[in-house]
C-alpha cells in the first residue's frame, strides 16, 4: 500500500525506488505523504530523496532523538521545511505561527485582521493578499498544511515537529504572536450576538494559544484576559464545567501577574462566581462574590 501510494502521489513508475523509500520511512502515512509531496514538487527521484533523508536524519539524530514521534516524521518534515524556508521565508514563519494554534479550521481572516501584531516578514506578507496566497500555496504543495474555503489545517504531529525544532526564544516569540492575534480577535460580548458566532470559530484557537503562552510563561496578563473572555463565552453557552476550568486558570494567572487585590483579578473572581452559582455551588459562588 505504501509503494502504491508513493507511485500515485508522485506520478512515477520506479517501484523498486518507492519500495526502498517506503521501507526507510517505516510505512508511516504522514511521512509518506510529506516525502511524496516533496518529490512531486522538486522533480527528484526516489533514490535522490533517500540520500537526502539519510543525510538529514544523521544531522537530526545528532541533536537528540525526537521524544513523541518517529524520527522519520521529523526528518521528512525537516527536508520539506528547508525547501520552503529557502524559497519563501515568510511561508516558514507562517508555519511557525500555525503551530501554536488549534490544528483545524484556522480562519484566513484571523491572520489578516491580526497582521499588525505579527513579526516581520510575516506581517508584511499577510497584509498583501497575493503574497499570502503564495505562502499558502507553497505550504500546501509540500503537504505541510491543508487549505480550503479560506480555512487552514495543520497536522498535530507537524505542529509538534515545528515547535520542537524552534529554539526556546523562538517558541516564545511565536506563542506570544499567536496569543496576541487571537486575543485581539476574540472580543466576546453577551449583549452583541454578532460576537457569538465569531468567538465560536475562534474558541479552540483561544484555548490552544493560551495553553502555549501559559506553558512558556509569555504575556501572562494577556493570557488571563483571553481566558477570561473565553470563560464568559463558554458560560454564555452554558458549558459550565469548561467555563469554570478556564476561569480558574485565568484567576490563578492574573493573581500571579498582578497580585490578589487588583481590579482585574476582582473581575475574573466575579465571573467565576456567576459560573459557580449556575452550577449550584452556592458556597463557592458566595466566596467569590464576597471577595
Amino acid at each position: 500500500e505504501s509503494v502504491d501510494f508513493l507511485l500515485k502521489r508522485t506520478g512515477k513508475d520506479d517501484r523498486k525506488g518507492a519500495s526502498d523509500l517506503a521501507s526507510e520511512l517505516g510505512d508511516l502515512p504522514l511521512a509518506l505523504e510529506q516525502a511524496g509531496a516533496y518529490i512531486k514538487e522538486s522533480g527528484i527521484s526516489f533514490a535522490d530523496y533517500l540520500v537526502r533523508l539519510k543525510e538529514n536524519r544523521k544531522e537530526l539524530l545528532s541533536k537528540g532523538k525526537p521524544l513523541n514521534y518517529p524520527d522519520s516524521v521529523a526528518t521528512t518534515w525537516e527536508i520539506s521545511f528547508c525547501a520552503v524556508q529557502k524559497e519563501n521565508p515568510a511561508a516558514g514563519d507562517l508555519l511557525n505561527l500555525l503551530a501554536f494554534l488549534a490544528p483545524d479550521a484556522i480562519p484566513r481572516s484571523l491572520l489578516e485582521e491580526g497582521a499588525k501584531l505579527l513579526p516581520e516578514p510575516l506581517s508584511s506578507c499577510v497584509r498583501n493578499s497575493g503574497r499570502l496566497d503564495d505562502c499558502i500555496a507553497l505550504l500546501n504543495r509540500y503537504s505541510l498544511i491543508g487549505a480550503t474555503d479560506n480555512l487552514f489545517s495543520i497536522h498535530r504531529l507537524v505542529q509538534a515537529v515545528v515547535q520542537d525544532r524552534l529554539s526556546p526564544e523562538d517558541q516564545r516569540i511565536w506563542a506570544e504572536s499567536a496569543l496576541k492575534m487571537v486575543n485581539d480577535a476574540f472580543s466576546f460580548s453577551q449583549l452583541d450576538e454578532g460576537t457569538w458566532e465569531k468567538c465560536s470559530k475562534l474558541s479552540s484557537h483561544a484555548l490552544s494559544a493560551s495553553e502555549h503562552s501559559e506553558r512558556l510563561e509569555v504575556s501572562q496578563q494577556e493570557t488571563a484576559v483571553l481566558l477570561n473572555s473565553l470563560g464568559n463565552y463558554l458560560h454564555n453557552r452554558m458549558e459550565l464545567a469548561s467555563a469554570r476550568a478556564v476561569l480558574e486558570r485565568a484567576l490563578a494567572i492574573d493573581e500571579k501577574a498582578l497580585g490578589p487585590e487588583h481590579t482585574s483579578v476582582a473581575s475574573i473572581a466575579n465571573n467565576l462566581g456567576s459560573v459557580l452559582k449556575d452550577q449550584g455551588d452556592l458556597e463557592g459562588a458566595k466566596e467569590c462574590f464576597q471577595r
